[in-house]
């Protein structure tokens, strides 16, 4: 709340607000983002890349309206991060990108469906981003509808097969 400006309230209906959660560490950022006010037509959403860890099963997505789930991208080797170890002393030692087990974007985007939670897959583990946006079996690439987003597929849109699927 300290960062948002004086005049926040209870939001602006073009902000929306998200987190970063990829790890279980990082879980207790989503009960803080959950105790910010938002604007009715705004969306609170969670940017789950680099996802380093399964946190499907320990995520509450109370009052969550967008998950987004990704691997890193980057040159050197892929590794297994390791939640124990230290993040700085990890950025000295390393260089790669950390793996991301695909059973773990899959996991949430069961709770999403569970949820009725658009899910947006951006990318598996890669030296370059974008790639494998069909690793979960097809391109899942949802949006909030509106009100909440100011972009929705048309009709010519899925007939055309656009890669966003609908649920």
């Amino acid at each position: 709340m300290a960062c948002l400006p004086k005049d926040w309230g209870d939001g602006y209906a073009n902000v929306w607000l998200g987190c970063t959660v990829g790890c279980r560490m990082r879980l207790p950022s989503i009960d803080a983002l959950r105790r910010i006010p938002i604007h009715p037509k705004a969306v609170r959403f969670l940017s789950c890349e680099p996802l380093l860890e399964n946190i499907s099963n320990d995520i509450d997505l109370t009052g969550i309206g967008w998950i987004i789930a990704g691997g890193e991208s980057g040159d050197g080797e892929e590794y297994l991060w390791n939640p124990e170890a230290r993040w700085q002393d990890e950025l000295k030692l390393t260089s790669g990108r950390r793996t991301m087990k695909l059973e773990w974007a899959y996991g949430l985007w069961l709770r999403a469906i569970e949820a009725k939670i658009p899910f947006f897959f951006k990318q598996i583990t890669s030296t370059r981003s974008g790639q494998g946006e069909d690793a979960l079996g097809r391109v899942v690439q949802e949006f909030p509808a509106p009100p909440f987003s100011a972009w929705a597929p048309t009709p010519e849109d899925l007939a055309a097969q656009n890669p966003l699927v609908v649920l």
